[in-house]
């Protein structure tokens, strides 16, 4: 059976899920931009964000992130249940994934916006698959303890970073992930020109991710993310 990657979810109802949506076929990326920021969260979600598809590329790639904190967690491995507790998107998502998740925030930047105000920049999201010589606890032990400093000393330009560790999952849009990473840029500039602070230090992030990860696992995603309830 398959280790944890933490044992913090256990027992507990209120936590965190991110959900991915991939557009349905004929809905533009404005129609679900649109529908998406204007959908009503459940009121047991006490924080709320979209982030939508900044950059096109790979269609592998989701459209969107939905990043919900509930008081009542839905059922872990309930896809169902995370659809009943979440705005109505049958008709502009083909298809959908959810993630519970235990959130670790390693850089906080000081918020000076509102509620549906665009945060500004970009946020990079990266779906990290564990090496497969490792359990999902050596994984996320690995990624907590050695390689978020490695990140917070080598990413320079980056304002936020936040770290998932995946509990449970449900949907067939992505393949099975072990670990959601954010990091935010304060300008797109940021991160196209300060992702990483010399060609040494990129080659320390990518060993690094090599002991850990699969390192050719799903692409990055830049997203706009619209925190609409906080």
């Amino acid at each position: 059976m398959e280790e944890p990657a933490t044992g913090l979810n256990a027992g507990v109802k209120a936590g965190k899920l991110i959900v991915a949506l991939f557009r349905r076929e004929g809905v533009t990326p404005e129609e679900f931009g649109d529908d998406l920021l204007a959908g009503a969260p459940d009121p047991g979600i006490v924080r709320y964000a979209v982030s939508l598809l900044a950059r096109t590329g790979r269609a592998s790639r989701a459209d969107a992130f939905i990043e919900a904190v509930f008081t009542d967690l839905p059922r872990e491995g309930s896809l169902d249940e995370v659809l009943d507790r979440m705005p109505t998107f049958a008709d502009i998502a083909g298809t959908v994934t959810a993630f519970w998740v235990h959130e670790r925030v390693k850089l906080d930047f000081e918020r000076t916006w509102v509620d549906g105000t665009p945060t500004p920049g970009v946020k990079a999201v990266y779906l990290a698959q564990r090496h497969p010589s490792l359990t999902r606890r050596l994984f996320d032990q690995h990624w907590d303890e050695r390689h978020a400093p490695l990140a917070l000393t080598h990413h320079v330009g980056m304002w936020r970073y936040v770290q998932n560790a995946v509990v449970a999952q449900a949907g067939d849009a992505l393949p099975e992930i072990d670990g959601i990473a954010e990091l935010w840029f304060p300008t797109v500039d940021d991160f196209d020109h300060h992702f990483i602070d010399s060609p040494a230090g990129l080659e320390v992030i990518r060993r690094d991710v090599a002991a850990f990860a699969v390192p050719d696992g799903p692409p990055v995603h830049l997203m706009t993310e619209h925190i609409l309830r906080s």
